[in-house]
């Protein structure tokens, strides 16, 4: 068989399209499918098929007007060989088909056999067809009592007799075995009769029986049908429901199987390439075995179905399985694996990062320390060495202060504590510690704070320390991304007076568009290789976000590559009545001199290095120190002290713990003020200790102005 000879087939009823190309195909014919006769036009625009095979009714354009239209004068087509498929009865299909120029006809219904033996004459005889005479001669033709002249090819009229011919031939076959099966029959009728009749009456008794179990079976089938768990429908190829149950009514959104049973399959259908591959599969293969199949539901929502089913001549019956929750889950399973697996990548990334943020300082330390343990070395460099060490230190505590804070976010652990503040100050607080702090990174840099015009003065009810901490994290954020130009930050309300817009602003290296999305995530960095510029821990801005959020406010920002960075963020606030004075000044905190040589300070401690950095801090002050190294210690020394000014106890200690210690202090004494020393540092810390007796808290690292500042609200 010629495997290069393509065949159009133009015909509307997807299941006879379906069948013609299938019976095609397995002959080793090319086949194309066009639905109906405006198609066929389209398609031979652009191909040019060796046979056109097409039914006679069909929408928009029948198969006369095609065949006409193709077989005028000038068209490329109207040399191809076109059989049309007409009803066997009808002769006057067969008159307008060699009116309209068609080459051969074909009835229906026709067999395998017959469709691939007409097919393979007219293909080739096709060269025998197009060399012949090509001028039209006149017919008179006189079919049941009408006369007819026809215009037409010879060839072609030979070749619509031949089929003809073979038509009449095949019917009288018919015909001839028909008119023997009653001969034999008449001949035998009386035996077959009485043997008819007896058959007959065993039949129909028989049937009576069949018809009993066939009701029972049937009332049985519809029981399981209905009661089925998972939807059960019955359809044709034509897409009508000839049975359905509730379980595939409620599945699909419809109030009854009434309701559901009107609508064709083909309306329910999500996917249309779906619903063609089930029908071929269907009549390929006679049935599907789980097939996900997208249904759309009455109110329009698509569901995924699982689909097991068989075929019967035009009926099919298909189990169906509702999947749609499972492929959820099996989604968000797949989801969730991405995001673990980049969580995992993440801080995998992170903590490489993080030993290399830890060692960095560690190295300066602990090189810079074994040098001032030599000797030799001068004053210069002494202080050099110990500027480096200095600053070394206070990078760690940002590192563990990072880690610590974040570590409480994640576990929701932050307590927010509003307290009474002047905003102008705490920002030139701010702005001066700063100042210090990266005195070598502002060389080149312009830090200054920008205070509102109005309402500068007025004291307010806020989350000072979680404020401050956002704050922080922006401004150093500023500071390692600004090479030059300046950093800028202020406020203003918003919102009735109800909140405060802060803002950071500054002329830095800006974020990139692609990456907008990704600042605040957790440790993500812009750069995230062993060549990055700038150092951190990539925590800062998530930190920043999540303590926003926890305060009841937005943070977001703006950035131009190259230009800057502005970043905003709000916090509710409320004022307190109170206004500050205007003598206030900033530098009042450190300028003040502490005598206290008439008073007795407790310290417990354990660390020796821990009791002599406080005795430093405290030496100016002139105090008399007592040295507990435990808290068994320090309630023995407070049981034989009854004159105590102050109390400075560590939590974590040796043989009694601080909890345990303050507790047995208060039931000696009420009086004296007894202030905890943590490195916990937890927000969430201060509420519990001053529950359990203390007055006040300081964190280590313990500042030597925060210090004397603190023991001096009591002391004094």
């Amino acid at each position: 068989m010629n495997t290069k000879h393509t065949i159009l087939v133009v015909e509307d009823s997807l299941t006879q399209a379906e069948r013609i190309k299938y019976l095609l195909e397995k002959n080793n014919y090319n086949v194309i499918v066009a639905n109906n006769g405006n198609e066929a036009v389209k398609e031979l625009e652009s191909s040019t098929p060796d046979l056109i095979i097409s039914d006679i009714i069909m929408p928009y354009m029948d198969g006369f007007e095609l065949c006409r239209y193709l077989k005028s004068d000038g068209k490329p087509a109207g040399n191809i060989p076109f059989i049309l498929l007409t009803s066997q009865t009808n002769i006057k299909d067969v008159i307008h088909g060699l009116e309209a120029g068609a080459d051969n006809y074909l009835c229906k219904p026709y067999s395998e056999e017959q469709l691939v033996k007409r097919v393979s004459t007219i293909l080739d005889s096709v060269d025998q067809i197009q060399n012949s005479v090509s001028e039209e001669i006149s017919f008179d033709l006189s079919l049941i009592g009408e006369e007819r002249i026809i215009q037409v090819r010879p060839m072609r009229f030979f070749s619509f007799l031949a089929s003809t011919y073979e038509t009449v031939i095949e019917t009288n076959e018919e015909l001839e075995k028909i008119r023997v099966e009653l001969q034999n029959i008449n001949e035998n009728l009386e035996e077959e009769v009485e043997k008819r009749t007896k058959k007959m009456l065993l039949e129909a008794t028989m049937r009576k029986q069949y018809q009993d179990a066939l009701i029972e079976s049937e009332r049985s089938y519809r029981n399981i049908v209905n009661n089925a768990l998972i939807g059960v429908m019955v359809s044709n190829f034509r897409g009508e429901i000839l049975l359905a149950n509730e379980a595939l009514a409620g599945l699909l959104g419809y109030d009854s199987v009434e309701q559901l049973m009107k609508i064709n399959t083909a309306v329910l259908c999500a996917d249309k390439t779906k619903r063609i591959k089930l029908l071929r599969q269907l009549q390929q293969l006679g049935k599907v075995v789980n097939l996900e199949y997208d249904f759309t539901t009455k109110t329009g929502d698509t569901i995924t179905t699982l689909i097991n089913g068989t075929v019967d001549g035009e009926t099919l019956s298909l189990l169906i399985l509702d999947i749609t929750e499972r492929k959820k889950l099996e989604q968000s399973l797949v989801d969730a694996k991405a995001q673990a697996e980049e969580s995992d990548n993440l801080k995998s990334a992170f903590l490489a990062n993080l030993s290399h943020e830890i060692r960095t300082p560690m190295n300066a330390i602990i090189g810079f320390s074994s040098f001032l343990m030599e000797q030799g070395i001068d004053d210069t460099e002494r202080q050099e060495y110990i500027k480096y060490i200095h600053n070394s230190c206070e990078n760690l505590i940002e590192i563990v202060t990072d880690i610590v804070d974040i570590s409480v976010l994640e576990t929701e652990q932050i307590f927010s504590e509003y307290m009474e503040c002047n905003l102008n100050e705490e920002m030139n607080i701010l702005c001066d510690h700063l100042r210090k702090k990266y005195n070598e990174s502002l060389k080149t840099i312009e830090l200054k704070f920008v205070p509102p015009v109005i309402n500068s003065a007025d004291i307010l009810l806020i989350d000072k320390t979680n404020l401050i901490k956002v704050l922080l994290n922006l401004l150093k954020n500023a500071i390692k991304f600004t090479e030059h130009g300046s950093i800028e930050f202020g406020y203003s309300f918003t919102g009735g007076g109800s909140f405060v817009e802060f803002y950071v602003k500054d002329t830095g290296i800006g974020i990139p568009e692609n990456s907008k999305e990704e600042v605040f995530k957790k440790f993500r960095q812009l750069e995230e290789a062993h060549t990055k510029k700038y150092m951190g821990t990539g925590i800062g801005l998530s930190i920043a976000r999540k303590l926003v959020e926890h305060l009841g406010g937005e943070i977001w920002f703006d950035s131009e590559i190259n230009v800057g960075t502005t970043f905003y963020f709000t916090s509710p606030v409320k004022k307190s009545g109170k206004i500050y004075g205007s003598g206030l000044k900033i530098s009042d905190r450190f300028s003040r001199s502490h005598d206290w040589s008439n008073k007795n300070i407790l310290i417990a401690e354990d660390h020796d290095s821990n009791y002599f950095l406080l005795k430093k801090m405290l030496s100016n002050t002139k105090a008399n120190l007592l040295w507990a190294r435990n808290g068994k210690e320090a309630v023995d020394l407070v049981q034989n002290n009854s004159d105590l000014h102050i109390i400075l106890l560590d939590i974590q200690m040796p043989v009694m713990d601080g909890i345990t210690a303050i507790k047995e202090i208060r039931q000696i004494t009420e009086n004296v003020p007894v202030i905890a020393q943590t490195a916990y540092a937890l927000n969430f810390e201060k509420s519990e200790i001053i529950e359990v007796g203390f007055d006040d808290l300081i964190t280590k690292p313990i500042n030597s102005d925060d210090l004397l500042e603190l023991v001096g609200k009591f002391i004094n």
